[in-house]
């Protein structure tokens, strides 16, 4: 029998669902299954039309009990994308004073230690404020990538560090320079929110972790990787939904959302990332006579000219 978890009272998890109610009932069950567990746990529900809100309360209400987790689900009234869905839960931990937020994406499941290695990482290290999780495949159990990502600003290229390792390897591997932590296991120091702000509400689906780690960077707040911390990722259950609600939405957002980073971060190169990208990708594209997302990819950029962008709110929010 497992020993009963240690509530790390300062400590709070977030979780976005949309539509993935299932994914999200295993990841809660997961991390209420850890060594150590947080003192809450806020579900933000983006307009979900599958019954996720009915479900996951239902559940919680059979499930989570005699437990010291404080089991919270929020409705966000629609689909406001990752940054604006996601923002509601990190600002209701803030609210309740917690020192930690754990940001989880609704398909992964955490390893049982994987809370209590990255509460360590962080006492250990104050001077990283927001560390990443060794994130694994589902489906071949190797690595996806160590912590989080590089990213380069000329060719925007996102590279993955330590891809493909095998688990049993990670002792032996050394962190790698990165520029943004994964955002499907990102813990952050609350403070670091009470600095520089929450997720950038421009920002509709991609580009928002980037954009947070460029701002935190900014301020000289560190980066790091706990590799301790194994979480198993799904990958890709919201994004291939949203494709069958609007097919070339994802790619849509992928582009508007790498110029109004690019435009942000880097004005000087917004110029030359704007004809590389284009012309690549329309040409790409045109080869593999993908034309239909030829033209998601053509009004991406006209949206992005013309200051619209069909679902961002286009505001940074604060705590």
């Amino acid at each position: 029998m497992n020993a009963r978890p240690y509530c790390d009272t300062e400590c709070g998890v977030v979780i976005l669902n949309w539509n993935g109610h299932a994914e999200t009932l295993a990841c809660l069950a997961a991390v209420l299954a850890g060594t150590n567990v947080p003192a809450s746990i806020v579900i933000c529900d983006n307009g979900s039309t599958d019954g996720s809100l009915s479900i996951i309360n239902a559940y919680i209400a059979a499930h989570v009990v005699d437990s010291p987790v404080c089991v919270t689900v929020l409705d966000n009234g629609g689909n406001k994308g990752y940054a604006a869905g996601i923002n509601p839960g990190i600002r209701k931990v803030l609210e309740a004073g917690g020192r930690y937020v754990w940001i989880l994406n609704n398909d992964t499941i955490p390893d049982r230690r994987s809370l209590e290695a990255l509460l360590q990482c962080s006492r250990g290290c104050p001077e990283a404020g927001v560390v990443g999780s060794t994130v694994v495949r589902y489906d071949d159990g190797r690595v996806e990538t160590a912590g989080g990502f590089r990213y380069d600003k000329w060719t925007t290229k996102i590279t993955s560090l330590h891809a493909n390792a095998r688990v049993e390897d990670l002792p032996g591997l050394s962190p790698l320079p990165m520029d943004y932590i994964y955002g499907c296991s990102m813990f952050v120091a609350a403070d670091i929110f009470r600095a520089i702000g929450l997720f950038n509400e421009k920002f509709f689906l991609f580009y928002e972790e980037l954009d947070f780690c460029t701002r935190a960077k900014k301020r000289h707040i560190r980066l790091s990787w706990c590799k301790e911390s194994i979480v198993v990722h799904k990958g890709g259950s919201s994004r291939k939904r949203l494709e069958e609600t609007a097919h070339g939405i994802s790619n849509y957002h992928e582009n508007i959302s790498n110029l109004i980073y690019t435009r942000d971060a880097f004005p000087f190169l917004l110029p030359f990332v704007f004809v590389k990208r284009l012309v690549g990708r329309v040409l790409r594209l045109a080869a593999a006579g993908r034309w239909d997302l030829v033209r998601s990819v053509v009004q991406a950029y006209g949206d992005f000219l013309a200051g619209r962008n069909r679902a961002g709110r286009g505001r940074r929010s604060r705590p």
